[in-house]
């Protein structure tokens, strides 16, 4: 799930199954999307970090359930007759190819194609076709927004999850019109509004119905269609998400809706052309060419693809420390991006490294009064943070250790010596 992981730096979709059959942890992320908690010390001393911060698992916009005659889409059930799974690393998208046969025998291919926009930062598309290959078949094609998701609990160790418990995002509303749904979410305690809504078209030659459901947590449009052999009928989602880090609350809702009919009016052959020809552009900027070992050259590929994939470009966001493909460390950002990240975003993409020198500029004034807190003038920059202010309880590192200062500034002039930016 995290190496089938798709994202553009601010949304990240874990290579979950859309069935959301057998999942380890089936995850949805926005970069610096957070909620907080006061820690507790069994002693307290100056310069303790007050509160947690933990970048939020989010409604998922991925779900969509199949039935055929009554008997649903389950790898786990019937028979896989053939089976591949792509993450193409020059178009940008995660492809899944399932050739299935019912426990009743219908034998059905499905295929998914998913990417998340680099040039739109809050769309993420999903194209989902179903074909008939052994005679009629009655579908049901379910699309869902599902809001009732957990973060991963981390145990005792912080590489793993969180220490969030319970419903983290509260549901607040939801609303379904024609092929159009939405919910909308409240932290429970950073108050920060989620918005996630998901547009649909589908395509097919035959005649189809289309419903709606509500529960009180999931939304989902129906769509009900007769298939017959050698036909194929293909369903179009066009998921964003907007939040009140980011826009008025009152906003949020008409910019979702515009985002995802857009996108709609596009089509989705638009944006993987799109996909493709920002990732061209990229590539001849960046990549390494290793001669006559083709496993080291695709994993320094895949190494690339996913530093792009993690790195906020908005200047209010920066690299948590496993991207946005999973809950590891929280979702913090660590001096490690300026010291491993950085350098190679400042020589093939310096627009992307600038923004990331942003984010450290616009926590400057948070990091002047951590200096204050530990009785010291100037600066100190958190050693983990989302919003800026030090969140790491573990004192060696999240009040003894001075150098993220140093990391700092060694990218800062870095970047200069590069590119001569001196604004």
């Amino acid at each position: 799930e995290s190496i089938f992981t798709v994202g553009n730096g601010y949304i990240g979709l874990r290579g979950n199954l859309e069935e959301r059959t057998g999942s380890y942890q089936d995850g949805t992320y926005l970069n610096g999307f957070y909620d907080s908690n006061p820690i507790v010390y069994a002693e307290i001393a100056p310069g303790y970090a007050r509160n947690s911060q933990t970048m939020l698992n989010v409604t998922d916009g991925k779900e969509i359930k199949l039935w055929v005659d009554n008997e649903p889409f389950d790898l786990w059930a019937g028979t896989i007759l053939d089976y591949r799974r792509v993450l193409d690393m020059r178009k940008g998208i995660l492809t899944r190819k399932v050739v299935w046969r019912s426990p009743a025998g219908r034998k059905m291919a499905v295929c998914s194609t998913r990417l998340v926009s680099f040039s739109h930062r809050h769309l993420a598309l999903i194209s989902y076709s179903v074909e008939s290959l052994d005679g009629e078949a009655s579908l049901v094609l379910k699309s869902s927004l599902y809001g009732n998701v957990r973060n991963q609990p981390s145990g005792k160790d912080p590489r793993v999850g969180s220490a969030l418990k319970g419903q983290i995002l509260k549901p607040q509303d939801r609303l379904v019109e024609g092929s159009f749904a939405a919910l909308k979410h409240v932290t429970r305690n950073t108050h920060f509004v989620l918005i996630s809504v998901a547009e649909h078209r589908l395509d097919a030659h035959c005649s189809f119905t289309m419903d709606t459901e509500q529960e009180p947590n999931r939304i989902s449009v129906v769509y009900r269609v007769k298939l017959k052999e050698k036909e194929e009928v293909r369903l179009f989602k066009y998921i964003a998400y907007y939040t009140s880090r980011d826009h008025d609350p009152d906003e949020l809702m008409a910019l979702a809706r515009q985002e995802v009919s857009a996108a709609k009016e596009k089509g989705f052959e638009y944006f993987l052309s799109d996909q493709k020809r920002f990732l061209r552009s990229f590539w001849k900027k960046s990549d390494i060419r290793i001669e006559g070992d083709p496993a080291v050259q695709q994993s320094l590929h895949f190494n690339l693809f996913h530093l792009l994939q993690s790195a906020g470009r908005d200047g209010r966001t920066g690299v948590a420390a496993k991207g946005l493909t999973g809950e590891g460390y929280e979702g913090h950002y660590f001096w490690d991006t300026e010291i491993y990240v950085l350098p190679f975003f400042i020589y093939t993409n310096p627009e992307i490294a600038r923004k990331l020198v942003e984010f450290r500029y616009s926590i400057l004034d948070k990091a002047r009064q951590r200096a204050s807190e530990v009785s010291q003038k100037g600066a100190l920059f958190p050693w983990r943070t989302i919003n800026g202010e030090e969140c790491s309880a573990y004192y060696p590192a999240g009040t003894a250790q001075y150098h993220i200062n140093a990391d700092i500034n060694y990218a800062l002039r870095k970047i200069i010596e590069v590119s001569g930016d001196l604004d």
